[in-house]
């Protein structure tokens, strides 16, 4: 039987490299990707990332997320 995602995200304009979970709020994911970009989401509320930060290198891993 095929399985399906729960929900999609499109979290970048390029490849997504790396995503962890926040350990303090289990709603929020952080995102880094080939764009040079980290995003933090609430998976509540995902229209927009609720913050964004540009680091201008492509980004391998991202973790620790705290807001």
């Amino acid at each position: 039987m095929p399985q399906h995602p729960s929900m999609s995200l499109r979290a970048h304009d390029a490849e997504v490299l790396s995503c962890d979970w926040c350990k303090y709020d289990q709603n929020i994911l952080a995102t880094g990707g080939s764009d040079g970009l980290i995003r933090g989401w609430d998976l509540r509320n995902m229209t927009n990332p609720v913050f964004e930060q540009k680091v201008g290198v492509t980004l391998v891993s991202c973790t620790s997320c705290i807001l």
